[in-house]
């Protein structure tokens, strides 16, 4: 395969990975809520679960800079008692939490979003997503969703994702990169589509990547090759067991979309062909191969100007120097 892994990292550095002052602006954003929520409780103990993205380090700069910041907020069952003793129902918790992130100063009133969570809308794009559980007395969580209380592990799926970074010791690191740039390609499809064209969500994707490792065995060669390989095993999963994606917790329950998944199967096919021209030497030179790794993110311009400072490095007689990240970075955090 045609070498393009300098390429394949700086896009990933510059234009997926979010960078330490956005994540400062995010990290501003989650503490004002909790203690938003903290100062209304009363007598109430919340107890904040952060998950998601944010919490998995998996969150990528998004091209209508709206971010998603999920923070859970958990109760013992004696807070969800009602002034008759009985507990509450899923909607009554949402709406006591619906409650609480009121402010006349929100230019945009939260709501409560597909039956799921809260959703806050601060300035700047930043919206906090916050999903009630309540604590059974054996310890275990469930969650109000739409009419009922379901079992979740908001905690145990930030473990598990943890897991699969440690468990290939010091190039773990792979396994987060590679989820941040299929999640970029995956908006970039959705965004040139004007959101017409949906795809699966960033947990879909994100167990999909930590199969893919495991079905590996073993970490990449190069980060362009973990990109390439994980897809095309990606893709042989959904063509022979299906399109189901399971909740590696929870595996009964099913967190994938039919019809996403085949649109994310068919581009995933299209992506993959137009790779093929990597593992022809006779066809294939520096151009040709950031040119399809161009098409492939949808951002030609950025791979053109790689091309660019790859020819300058030769005229000057210089030898580009190998990534900053390989020194240590946030990899294994």
């Amino acid at each position: 395969m045609h070498n393009c892994s300098a390429a394949v990292q700086a896009y990933h550095e510059e234009r997926a990975k979010l960078s330490q002052t956005k994540k400062g602006e995010l990290t501003k954003v989650r503490d004002i809520f909790k203690t938003k929520v903290e100062t209304q409780q009363g007598t109430r103990s919340p107890v904040f679960n952060n998950q998601g993205s944010y919490v998995m380090n998996t969150m990528i700069q998004t091209q209508d800079d709206d971010y998603d910041i999920d923070v859970g907020v958990a109760f013992e069952l004696k807070d969800l008692l009602k002034e008759n003793g009985a507990l509450m129902q899923p909607h009554e918790a949402r709406e006591m939490m619906l409650k609480v992130a009121q402010d006349a100063r929100f230019a945009v009133e939260p709501e409560i979003h597909d039956g799921k969570c809260v959703r806050i809308y601060y300035s700047k794009g930043y919206h906090v997503d916050v999903p009630v559980y309540r604590i059974l007395e054996n310890g275990t969580y469930e969650v109000a969703i739409n009419n009922s209380w379901q079992p979740s592990g908001p905690e145990a799926i930030t473990k598990w994702f943890q897991s699969n970074i440690t468990k290939y010791g010091e190039d773990g690191w792979q396994v987060r990169d590679v989820t941040r740039s299929l999640k970029k390609i995956v908006e970039s499809i959705q965004y040139e589509s004007g959101g017409t064209n949906k795809m699966p969500s960033g947990f879909v994707l994100t167990v999909l990547v930590c199969e893919a490792f495991e079905k590996n065995g073993k970490a990449f060669d190069r980060i362009d090759c973990a990109l390439h390989g994980v897809m095309k095993l990606i893709h042989k999963r959904m063509q022979e067991t299906g399109f189901a994606v399971h909740n590696p917790i929870l595996p009964d329950k099913v967190i994938s979309d039919d019809t996403k998944m085949v649109n994310f199967f068919l581009k995933l096919g299209e992506i993959l062909g137009s790779l093929e021209i990597l593992f022809n030497p006779s066809l294939c030179n520096n151009q040709v191969a950031l040119e399809a790794w161009g098409k492939c993110f949808k951002d030609e311009d950025f791979f053109k100007s790689q091309l660019q400072k790859s020819v300058s490095s030769i005229l000057v007689g210089t030898t580009p120097t190998r990534p900053a990240y390989l020194a240590g970075d946030d990899r294994k955090g």
